[in-house]
C-alpha cells in the first residue's frame, strides 16, 4: 500500500471509529500473497477492503486514492454484494465514508 492509500484508510478508519459501537468493521487481504517460500490465499480476488456492519445494515468499503479505479473483479464482487443486500461504496476520503454511512443509516437493518 502507497503512501496515498495509507492517507485514505487513515481517514476512513477515523470515520468508522467516529461511528463509535454503532460499527464494526475488518480489514480483508484478498488475492494471493507470497510470504517467504510459501504463498498464502487470501479472500476471493475483487473482495472489498473493509467489510462489516454499520446499525445492522451490511457493509463494504473499496478504499481508493483519488485516481484509483476499480478492476473488474472488485465491480464483479460489488455487483454481487449489492445483490445480497448490502451497501457497497469506494470511497476516497473521509466525508466519501461519512456519505456512505447516511445510506446506510437510510436502510433498514435485517
Amino acid at each position: 500500500m502507497g503512501a496515498a492509500e495509507n492517507a485514505v484508510t487513515k481517514a476512513v478508519r477515523l470515520a468508522i471509529m467516529q461511528m463509535g459501537g454503532d460499527a464494526a468493521f475488518v480489514r480483508v487481504q484478498a488475492g494471493t500473497f507470497r510470504m517467504g517460500e510459501h504463498f498464502v490465499r487470501g479472500a476471493t480476488a475483487g473482495t472489498a477492503d473493509l467489510i462489516g456492519v454499520y446499525r445492522g445494515v451490511p457493509m463494504a468499503l473499496e478504499i481508493k486514492t483519488p485516481t484509483g479505479r476499480q478492476s473488474q473483479s472488485q465491480k464483479d464482487w460489488q455487483a454481487n454484494w449489492e445483490l445480497a443486500g448490502g451497501v457497497y461504496a469506494v470511497v476516497r476520503s473521509y466525508e466519501d465514508t461519512l456519505a456512505a454511512f447516511a445510506e446506510a443509516k437510510g436502510r433498514k437493518s435485517t
